[in-house]
């Protein structure tokens, strides 16, 4: 197709073999099975979404690259499995999560470096990959692992209620959350 001559209906015929069905067809490069797209390139599998390349099972999504099974997501970039997210990138089993880099399994959370099975916390962090794991509900935390109800701490493991790396009461953190 791309090297031959072709008339309106061997181009249509192309289309409905690879299962590309797009209002703008020309935005569709080298795919197949893209429904409801625009501008998608060497990809599989798109529904409802815009700027993907080089990636499969992408639905409902805006600029999606070389990543697979993404849905309802935005700016996702060598990542895996993300649901409902934006701004992941080289991140496997992101769901409702912002602003993730090099992590895995993280679920409502915003600003997770570096990190392994983080849920509902924020600004967690580690300097080589999976430095900060198992992290619950807890606030910019470094380098910490196995950690719940933690603040502004750093290379703590195996506890919880925590501020500045100093046990706290669970009432008293809950004030300091809130503010």
């Amino acid at each position: 197709y791309e090297h031959l001559t072709t008339s309106e209906e061997e181009k249509a015929a192309y289309y409905k073999k690879l299962g590309i069905d797009c209002e703008n067809l020309q935005s569709v490069y080298r795919s197949d099975n893209v429904k409801n797209c625009s501008w998608v390139s060497r990809s599989s599998r798109v529904k409802d979404s815009d700027y993907v390349f080089s990636s499969k099972g992408v639905e409902n999504s805006h600029i999606v690259s070389s990543s697979e099974e993404v849905d309802g997501s935005k700016q996702i970039f060598s990542s895996e499995f993300v649901t409902n997210s934006e701004q992941i990138y080289h991140s496997k089993n992101v769901t409702e999560s912002h602003n993730i880099i090099n992590s895995d399994y993280v679920v409502s959370s915003t600003s997770v470096l570096n990190s392994m099975v983080v849920t509902n916390s924020h600004c967690i962090s580690g300097f080589a990959g999976g430095a900060s794991k198992q992290v619950k509900d807890s606030y910019f935390l470094e380098s910490c692992a196995n950690v719940h109800h933690c603040m502004f701490c750093t290379g703590i493991s195996n506890t919880e209620y925590q501020l500045f790396n100093q046990p706290i009461d669970p009432a008293q953190f809950a004030l300091i959350e809130q503010q």
